[in-house]
This record gives structure tokens, C-alpha cells and sequence, in this order.
């Protein structure tokens, strides 16, 4: 179950998530890595490094060709700002780029929704 992570009284404007982007464990046994997601789709996540620091992946939808997008992170927290700051400046793009993989998606690939 993912959690909705909203701008309210007590968050500064301009934080928090755009419509549509959700945070949730990164995998179904995760207690603390976490993914943000958009309509189902991961398109960032943090994780825990060996020595329990923590890095953001971005771009996390791109085909496995493409490079591979990670910031280092002075912590989880930071991490997290970090992502949801990136998600607020690259919201459209996200957008079109999610609804394009969807579109392109073959009808029988023989993969599952969250496999695209």
C-alpha cells in the first residue's frame, strides 16, 4: 500500500508532491528503501547503501539502455526532499513520458503493468 504524501497548513508551499505522484516501499518486504511512483509506474527511488548512507535513483522508467541517474544523499530525509523537488520540476515530462510508455505498451507482452 503506498501512502499520499500531501502539501497542507504546516508544509511549506512549494513542497511535497505533484498530483499523482505517490511514495511507497520499494519492494513488498522493504521496511525502509522507498519508491515514488506515478500512476503506478516507479520513476525514482532511495536507497540504502552498505555503509547505511543513502542514494536517490531518478529516472528510474527509462529502458535499462539508458544511463543510469543516482545522487548520493546526506540522508533519508534529504533523500526524500531531494526526490519530491526533482518530481515538482520534471512533472511534465514525467507525465507524457509515463502516458508514452503506456501507449506503447504491446496489448500480450506476456509482462505485468509494473514490469513496463
Amino acid at each position: 500500500m503506498t501512502s499520499r504524501v500531501t502539501t497542507d497548513s504546516s508544509t511549506p508551499p512549494g513542497s511535497g508532491l505533484p498530483d499523482g505522484f505517490e511514495w511507497g516501499p520499494r519492494w513488498q518486504h522493504g521496511s525502509d528503501e522507498q519508491k515514488l511512483e506515478l500512476e503506478g509506474k516507479t520513476v525514482a527511488m532511495l536507497l540504502k547503501t552498505v555503509s547505511g548512507g543513502w542514494f536517490a535513483r531518478l529516472e528510474c522508467h527509462w529502458p535499462i539502455s539508458e544511463p543510469l541517474v543516482v545522487r548520493p544523499c546526506s540522508s533519508f530525509e534529504a533523500g526524500k526532499a531531494g526526490c519530491e523537488a526533482w518530481a515538482r520540476r520534471h512533472a511534465d515530462r514525467l507525465r507524457r513520458e509515463i502516458a508514452q510508455k503506456k501507449r506503447e505498451k504491446p496489448l500480450s507482452d506476456g509482462l505485468a503493468d509494473d514490469e513496463l
